[in-house]
């Protein structure tokens, strides 16, 4: 590793090029029982070890603690957008469309992109739960709404079906209880 980043520097400093140390980072899976050679030489370069790294609005880690840590934040987000959209300054379609062609496809790709975990999970039954929510506030369907009712499945089909394409996080998951 350390031959690699002198490899870098030497090419960087060969074009003129500045690697800026404040954005840049080494990941390492695992954080406990870094060598002290090691931790010393990042040190001495200005790099951080990070267990950790973010990436197209992912996490990239083995860390469930901080998998977990980041879904909340995100949950965090979730809860405040939900709210702005269900507000009487939001018409309807507006947040319907937002729903459905932004919020859902977003925690899709999130949903695809982390390890299988219980936070993931929790977070799964989370999102679940606010588009059913914001759904049926925004279109007055509280009573008609009930799982495995037709409207329900019809909610659940995709546009090129007279859906809504409000799909359960859930259910993409690789492992669902």
């Amino acid at each position: 590793m350390a031959s690699s980043y002198a490899q870098l520097k030497l090419h960087c400093d060969r074009i003129n090029f500045k690697v800026n140390t404040k954005k840049t980072f080494v990941y390492l899976p695992h954080t406990d029982g870094v060598p002290a050679d090691f931790a010393n030489w990042a040190k001495d370069q200005q790099l951080q070890i990070k267990d950790h790294a973010t990436a197209l609005g992912t996490i990239i880690t083995r860390n469930d603690r901080r998998v977990a840590e980041f879904l909340q934040e995100k949950l965090t987000g979730l809860e405040r957008t939900c709210d702005q959209l269900c507000s009487d300054q939001v018409s309807a379609q507006v947040a319907l469309l937002l729903q459905s062609r932004c919020l859902i496809p977003k925690f899709h790709f999130l949903a695809r992109t982390l390890p299988p975990s219980d936070a993931l999970l929790d977070f799964a039954t989370h999102f679940d739960n606010k588009m059913l929510n914001l759904f049926t506030r925004r279109t007055n369907t509280y009573s008609v709404l009930l799982p495995g009712s037709l409207a329900h499945k019809q909610l659940v089909l995709p546009f090129r079906f007279a859906g809504r394409s409000i799909l359960s996080l859930k259910s993409l998951l690789p492992i669902h209880k």
